[in-house]
């Protein structure tokens, strides 16, 4: 939702990104088409986007993709279709390609995989199926989940509840998979090895970090690749700012930590909104408003709406700059 959300506003800039706006009929003042929009007129539903873009589109109840000057790629006779595919155009003989030889879809109520050309690669024989990386992709049969090759071969057993996508974060870091098995989170190998044990509730992303959020028995705190406990689960919610600092609840109130397991901002909050450049809006209590809460930067120090700094902070000369 966030990104789909940037997106439309990145289009909204217009000529920034390239991105048509419509133009006014100054007689009817009706809205009317760019030429180079004029073919969303073909279809019930098209996806917000912007130039040099994979289209989503809907017609009678299916879907296909098109590039962003309407051009078919995949035709629209699909219940679901992979969208989130890079765009490949030859700018000498204005073609565009799909730059992607594997993106699932649903047909008949089972899903498979096409090529870049919309040639199925892999049967529809699947009930779930999810995007290829690490020349592996996680599909289901029945209501268990395992892994195929991109010949469509099994690798890793259908053993699984749940199951996302390989992806390798760090420079050769290990390729990992976030996989749940008997109700609990893990992550495994491109072998099936299991590197972190199905021993949490969930798990997030390692993304290109060290580190992970985990909740165990009902608690979160933090691990690293190899398992190890770096922030003790004793929160009832976190929320980390790339990777710096960690925003956490406890009993009903916010405060800020960072993952030497120092104290920035006491737990003592009634909220904290994490912004960007490090910077923090807190409200003290559930009366404080927008007009009356403060901002502090990442090391506690007060850089607006500083004469609401309740009285035993400023005492303590916290957050003072």
């Amino acid at each position: 939702m966030k990104h789909l959300i940037f997106l439309i506003v990145i289009c909204a800039l217009g000529e920034l990104l390239g991105c048509q706006s419509p133009t006014t009929d100054k007689k009817t003042n009706d809205v009317q088409p760019t030429p180079s929009q004029s073919w969303k007129a073909n279809y019930d539903w098209v996806e917000p986007h912007c130039e040099n873009s994979v289209v989503k589109v809907r017609k009678n109840h299916k879907f296909g993709l098109v590039d962003h000057n309407g051009k078919v790629l995949i035709p629209v006779e699909y219940e679901d279709i992979e969208s989130d595919i890079p765009l490949y155009e030859n700018t000498e003989n204005k073609v565009s390609y799909l730059a992607s030889s594997k993106l699932w879809a649903k047909k008949d109520g089972k899903y498979g995989y096409l090529d870049e050309y919309g040639a199925v690669v892999i049967p529809f024989i699947y009930d779930g199926a999810k995007t290829f990386s690490g020349f592996m992709a996680s599909v289901k049969k029945g209501d268990k989940w395992g892994f195929i090759n991109v010949a469509g071969e099994e690798k890793l057993p259908f053993i699984y509840d749940e199951a996302e996508v390989f992806y390798q974060g760090k420079w050769l870091s290990p390729i990992l998979c976030l996989v749940k098995k008997d109700g609990k989170w893990g992550y495994i190998n491109t072998e099936g090895t299991v590197i972190i044990p199905f021993a949490y509730d969930e798990l997030d992303d390692f993304g290109t970090d060290d580190y992970c959020a985990a909740k165990k028995n009902g608690k979160w705190g933090y691990i690293d690749k190899n398992n190890k406990v770096i922030i003790p689960f004793i929160y009832d919610e976190v929320e980390d700012s790339d990777l710096k600092y960690i925003r956490v609840v406890k009993d009903g109130k916010e405060g800020i930590i960072d993952f030497n397991r120092k104290t920035v901002i006491p737990i003592d909050f009634y909220v904290i909104n994490l912004l960007g450049d490090d910077a923090m809006r807190i409200f003290p209590t559930k009366e404080t408003t927008i007009e009356t809460c403060f901002l502090l930067d990442s090391l506690g120090n007060c850089i607006e709406g500083c004469e609401y700094i309740p009285e035993y902070y400023k005492t303590h000369k916290l957050f003072y700059p």
